[in-house]
């Protein structure tokens, strides 16, 4: 893809940043590309290192890498689609306070904004960057917050952020708070090592983020068609201690090698198996296609 950055209100620093960056990939930016100068990145600011210093990801977070994926997600076809769904889900429930929790580029709030003038987006972005603040400063009904009061919100938007944070379960536990009773969550995320910032302490959450959920007290809804992620509801106030948070979460991690197993080689050989219980001769057959 070619990017084109005279679209964005960058700073020279930034834009120069940019440049160099793009010209280190020497090729056209594709996702792939991306997550690899992140990666860069995360190992220039030095947060390949253990423990993770908070000082080494306040940089990495700043780093104009970030406008770089803003860029890209407002270039890209798939990625505009996806918010665009997001969005129009949204806006279907009627909501009028919603709250966008990492809101990155603002993208998907600027979409909400203009899709209806009665609704109010917060976000909740601990690290906006210039370009960002300046293409929000168009839409009235955006606005940025420090943090979020309880009860505070019809709807909440949280997108490709948990598996970035160091202790996601209590961030969910503070979103979940910040919404009403029947108010509703949209969240997206990828438990998966894709890029050197999904943290591996989070991965276990692929299998249990639902569990997490439920027993927190929201209801996922499945009817809604989603390109990725989910819609839950908040059906009850979760009366759950955070002794026994945390002693879910240690099940969780310690299912998770267990779980990962089943994932890449039972369930495959169980759909083997039942595909030659139906059809003895599929696999012979498939062999012989081959060898021809």
């Amino acid at each position: 893809m070619l990017i084109h950055l005279d679209d964005f209100p960058l700073p020279s620093a930034e834009r120069v940043a940019i440049l160099r960056m793009l010209s280190a990939l020497n090729r056209p930016l594709d996702l792939e590309g991306l997550w690899w100068l992140m990666d860069q990145a995360w190992i220039a600011h030095g947060c390949s290192t253990q423990p993770l210093d908070q000082g080494c990801l306040d940089a990495f977070y700043r780093d104009p890498v970030w406008t770089l994926n803003g860029i890209f997600i407002e270039q890209d076809d798939q990625s505009m689609l996806h918010r665009h769904v997001f969005a129009g889900v949204l806006a279907s429930l009627g909501v009028k306070q919603v709250l966008d929790v990492g809101g990155g580029f603002g993208t998907l709030a600027r979409q909400l904004d203009d899709q209806s003038a009665e609704v109010r987006i917060d976000i909740l972005e601990p690290y906006p960057t210039s370009c960002m603040l300046s293409l929000c400063q168009e839409h009235p009904g955006i606005r940025f917050v420090d943090c979020a009061s309880p009860g505070s919100y019809d709807a909440l938007i949280c997108t490709d952020v948990l598996e970035h944070i160091q202790d996601p379960l209590k961030l969910l536990v503070d979103m979940i708070e910040a919404v009403k009773l029947d108010g509703h969550l949209l969240i997206a995320n990828c438990f998966e090592p894709v890029i050197l910032c999904h943290l591996p302490a989070t991965f276990h959450l692929k299998y249990s983020f639902d569990h997490f959920c439920e027993v927190l007290g929201l209801q996922r809804l499945d009817h809604f068609d989603l390109p990725y992620g989910a819609l839950y509801r908040k059906v009850s106030i979760a009366n759950l201690t955070e002794i026994k948070l945390r002693r879910l979460e240690r099940w969780s991690r310690r299912l998770y090698p267990w779980r990962r197993f089943c994932e890449h080689w039972l369930l495959p050989f169980g759909v083997r198996l039942k595909r030659a219980s139906r059809d003895p001769l599929y696999y012979p057959k498939k062999l012989l296609k081959q060898l021809h």
